[in-house]
């Protein structure tokens, strides 16, 4: 009988168990969340922003302020230059002045790179700049305009064309100088020539000789010339890609890889190591202004209030694995 009652007990403490883990841990750490936050004011953004993404991963609502989950990454071109991709120095200060209007924050790439990562959401809309190409103006005119807004950018450049005379061009202490200042430069390859794939008739000898310099051996170029500063991040020449570039890329340890097809980063999903950016053109099919308009939607979109749990993990917020 004593033995009887002890099963009884013991079969009756692993039913309740789930309740009381319901009941009283999540309360607690509730509770002790607050207690950081009232105290921890140096971290108070972080930790709030942590704690509020992980609350809403389990159903759970803590603070008032909404949360966001979509984050566009814009790529411009040859700022007042020519070209499909161009666009004049007005018109980039008139697509700042909108993100600014609409109480956008432009982060860096670092930092959605992390909160990707996390699964973490944003308490406000965010998005990302990035700019391709443009050696003869990044300095003299898209990185004033940006210093106006208080903005910062990447800039993916290839290292074939970076000038050692500062009049022809973008040299390397222009991109020194850039990255003391906030702004961002990581890798595009060396020749911006498309690589993805081997060409017609070459051997796998020259295939592979060809994806090392133009992913290993214009990372050293950029190591060498701005000390101190790593290259993590590769956006693929003209958003061409291919399986076996991905892997390679990955092997030689790049974190991040960056294509065009135009899909803002979604923070509900899983890290898969892709980011894909909208890039801005002159002329698009339903008009440049619409599709901009579009990515700045994006950005706005939230974490629905009365998302349950199990309605949050059916949209592939959490990862089941």
């Amino acid at each position: 009988m004593e033995i009887y009652q002890k099963i009884k007990r013991k079969d009756h403490h692993s039913k309740t168990l789930p309740m009381l883990n319901k009941q009283i841990l999540y309360p607690f750490a509730i509770f002790i969340l607050f207690i950081l936050l009232h105290f921890g004011k140096k971290y108070k953004a972080e930790i709030k922003e942590i704690t509020s993404s992980w609350l809403a991963k389990h159903g759970y609502s803590v603070f008032s302020q909404p949360l966001y989950y979509k984050v566009p990454i814009l790529c411009f071109h040859n700022i007042g230059g020519k070209g499909i991709y161009s666009v004049t120095g007005k018109e980039f200060r008139s697509y700042l002045q909108e993100i600014h209007k609409k109480k956008i924050q432009v982060i860096s790439l670092r930092k959605l790179y992390e909160h990707s990562q996390k699964s973490q959401f944003f308490h406000q809309p965010s998005l990302v700049i990035t700019v391709d190409d443009d050696y003869k103006n990044i300095v003299r005119v898209l990185a004033p305009i940006l210093r106006e807004f208080r903005y910062t950018a990447t800039f993916f450049l290839y290292t074939q064309e970076i000038q050692k005379n500062p009049q022809q061009g973008t040299s390397w202490s222009d991109l020194q100088r850039l990255l003391q200042e906030g702004f961002d430069v990581q890798n595009h390859s060396h020749t911006h020539i498309s690589f993805h794939n081997p060409r017609m008739f070459a051997s796998r000898f020259l295939f592979q000789k060809r994806m090392s310099l133009e992913i290993i051996h214009s990372r050293e170029l950029f190591e060498t010339n701005l000390p101190k500063h790593r290259i993590w991040a590769f956006a693929y020449p003209m958003g061409y890609s291919s399986p076996e570039l991905k892997s390679s890329l990955e092997k030689v340890g790049y974190e991040l890889q960056l294509g065009t097809d135009g899909i803002p980063v979604d923070l509900r999903k899983p890290f898969t190591g892709i980011f894909q950016r909208y890039t801005i053109q002159k002329k698009t099919k339903f008009g440049r202004d619409r599709m901009f308009q579009n990515q700045l939607k994006y950005s706005s979109e939230k974490i629905p209030k009365s998302s349950s749990f199990e309605n949050l993990r059916h949209r592939s917020f959490v990862s089941e694995k």
